[in-house]
């Protein structure tokens, strides 16, 4: 209670700026929530991936050197993103060993998530999703749906070589053309409120999985 008295001040100085559309403050609400956006897009994407097996890809691809973690490049084929995607994710794990917590990118995450959920209860209206994320996101969406309805074609078709009834996964998979228009409403469906995404990245980064898995991966690659 004392911690909030003494920060009300600070608090009701910067909800008057932001209401009074200071362009200093308006200018880092943007980038705030331009951060927030990749972020939830990431978290889809990885989702994505680890629903589709690919999570890391098996065998990688050709030609992606451990470095390489420029997934936001939808343009090559899935599996050179999925590849770029999980590179990142041990760079994530090995920064968090390194300095004992968060990596600096959730950190940032996090950081920005705050702000705009600030800005937002402060009465602000938040900015659509710029336009450029979008058309990579749905550009991604539409790719992954039709990957999974090639993967289910496939198992389909060795179900039936082996005069095997289909699995349940299989009557619940993305056989049809239902599934190219509804991955991108259930890929969009990650893309989470910014206060969301804070509580997502607290409950990550704290979890033991996580923790185990960034020293596991982080020992693993030197």
């Amino acid at each position: 209670l004392a911690a909030k008295l003494r920060a009300a001040p600070a608090v009701c100085g910067f909800t008057k700026r932001l209401q009074a559309g200071e362009p200093r403050l308006l200018k880092e609400l943007e980038r705030a929530f331009t951060a927030v956006m990749e972020e939830s897009v990431r978290n889809a994407m990885v989702s994505a991936f680890q629903r589709l097996d690919m999570w890391p890809p098996r065998p990688p691809p050709a030609g992606v050197c451990m470095e390489d973690c420029s997934y936001v490049d939808v343009s090559v084929p899935l599996a050179v993103v999925a590849q770029r995607a999980y590179n990142d994710e041990l760079r994530r794990a090995r920064d968090a060993s390194e300095v004992g917590g968060i990596s600096s990118d959730i950190r940032r995450a996090m950081t920005a998530a705050f702000l705009v959920d600030f800005a937002h209860a402060a009465g602000l209206q938040l900015p659509p999703m710029p336009e450029a994320q979008q058309a990579r996101f749905h550009d991604f969406a539409f790719r992954a749906a039709e990957l999974e309805r090639q993967q289910q074609e496939e198992h389909e078709r060795q179900c039936a070589q082996q005069d095997e009834s289909p699995s349940v996964f299989s009557k619940q998979g993305c056989n049809s053309d239902l599934a190219v228009e509804t991955w991108p409403t259930l890929a969009s469906n990650a893309l989470v409120s910014p206060k969301g995404i804070l509580a997502k990245a607290k409950a990550l980064l704290l979890s033991s999985s996580h923790t185990q898995l960034a020293g596991e991966q982080g020992q693993e690659l030197r």
